[in-house]
């Protein structure tokens, strides 16, 4: 009988009586596997960041060389933009507009941009030059522009609005921020107005008015009616229109309508007597009593202004 023999270095079968193929194929498939998956790894990675005959996707794009004019100083390139006084310039590219943004140089540029010429300095009220009121209508459009700039500047400058500023759209419809309707105040109140013939800013105007009538936003109606967005029967009785039955804001909205109609002397174009409004004035009436009282006043004062008005026109073409 022979004597098994231990030979150091060759694999232990796992099982007894198995099969001594089958225990050293473990370590290889093993071994196969991890090299495989090994190898594997850096084909991934080339094909995520390289393609076939082809420019690699993970560089980074090289940049665009700078201009000669992106190369100056940046205090050079500043005082370009204040002697031109060309707003368009940091336009012109992602670098110009990233050097030409500082808040100094805002507030410094419109303390130019809204004096006055020498020869108009003395002269009170506004000064008509279409230049600057284009200057200016451009720079209340702009998207660093806003409430904290504005007063920031206002209140260490001595300013005159150009003739001919126009009020940028934005302020013109929803949604009716607090800030919007600070500068939309400010700016009417120093003569900014809006294009009615060549721009479409009566249309956004007036379809932000209708808005601010739905939302109940008497502030904003009363600085649109300002910039002439006329008053009509339409509007009156979308004041009287709400969705479920009559709420006080409806009411409040109809009555500052009829007063601002007065204020700017345009009732001629409202039919005070007009069905629907009398009939919503008289279902309200049964809670309050006041509101008919109201509307009668306010009919019996605006028929004897009117009618004082056909009166003077007659005597005057006689």
């Amino acid at each position: 009988m022979l004597t098994p023999i231990r030979v150091r270095g060759k694999c232990r079968r796992n099982n007894r009586g198995g099969d001594d193929d089958t225990a050293s194929s473990t370590p290889t498939s093993l071994t196969a596997a991890t090299s495989s998956s090994s190898s594997n790894r850096p084909a991934k990675r080339q094909r995520r960041d390289t393609i076939p005959n082809g420019p690699s996707v993970g560089r980074r794009r090289a940049r665009k060389p700078l201009s000669s004019l992106e190369r100056l100083p940046v205090e050079i390139i500043e005082q370009i933009l204040l002697e031109t006084m060309n707003i368009n310039l940091p336009l012109a590219s992602p670098y110009l507009a990233s050097k030409l943004s500082s808040r100094q140089l805002y507030l410094y540029f419109c303390s130019k941009a809204f004096s006055p010429p020498a020869e108009e300095e003395d002269t009170p009220g506004r000064f008509c030059t279409a230049t600057a009121a284009l200057l200016q209508s451009s720079i209340l459009s702009r998207r660093w522009m806003n409430l904290d700039l504005w007063k920031r500047f206002s209140e260490k400058q001595v300013f005159l609005f150009a003739e001919g500023v126009q009020l940028p759209s934005r302020l013109l419809h929803p949604p009716f921020t607090s800030e919007k309707r600070d500068l939309l105040e400010i700016w009417i109140d120093h003569g900014a107005s809006i294009d009615w013939t060549h721009s479409t800013a009566g249309e956004v105007a007036t379809e932000g008015f209708q808005a601010a009538i739905v939302q109940g936003r008497n502030d904003m109606v009363w600085s649109l009616a300002l910039l002439g967005v006329p008053i009509t029967m339409e509007m009156l009785r979308l004041a009287v229109q709400v969705e479920e039955g009559i709420t006080d804001r409806s009411f409040d909205m109809v009555v500052v309508l009829l007063a601002i109609s007065a204020v700017l002397d345009d009732v001629g174009r409202l039919d005070l007597f007009d069905p629907a409004l009398w009939k919503w004035v008289e279902e309200d009436s049964r809670k309050d009593k006041k509101l008919v009282d109201w509307m009668q006043h306010y009919i019996t004062e605006q028929s004897r202004r009117q009618g004082m008005t056909r009166s003077t026109e007659t005597s005057t073409s006689l």
